[in-house]
């Protein structure tokens, strides 16, 4: 069973971890390497925020979302599951519960994907369409309204 719980400070080394397992291989691929000091950088600028939860399988931490509620829209900031727990429906799981309380909100969900993330195939597949682009990444939104 999937169930979400909410992180706190004490557990920014597991998420500090899950970021570079998740995205290490992406960003090589984009820029040609992993510069340590900007990636920690990077993902302390993030954690500021600090609106994370872990995705919990059977209690197991095996991910972590991140999501922004604003006044007209809600943000997908980051879904970041282990690679061994990929391509299991977890993660289309968690965004279709987003969608719904969208729609029962009102609001569009907006995200924004690098050009080169398979996800990008999950989310025009699930609705959401391109209204903003720059070198990196696509801006996706769907509109639930």
């Amino acid at each position: 069973m999937i169930k979400l719980q909410p992180a706190s400070e004490n557990d920014k080394a597991f998420f500090k971890a899950l970021n570079k397992a998740v995205y290490i291989n992406l960003v090589e691929e984009h820029l040609g390497g992993w510069d340590p000091v900007f990636q920690d950088q990077h993902f302390e600028n993030k954690w500021a925020e600090h609106n994370f939860s872990f995705i919990l399988l059977d209690d197991v931490q095996i991910g972590g979302i991140w999501v922004n509620d604003f006044e007209d829209y809600i943000r997908l900031r980051e879904i970041q599951i282990l690679p061994e727990y990929q391509n299991r429906g977890i993660g289309t799981g968690l965004i279709n519960e987003l969608i719904e309380r969208a729609r029962e909100d009102g609001k569009d969900l907006r995200l924004s994907v690098m050009k080169k993330n398979k996800a990008r195939v999950l989310y025009r597949r699930m609705g959401f369409k391109v209204y903003d682009e720059d070198e990196m990444s696509l801006k996706m939104v769907l509109k639930t309204g």
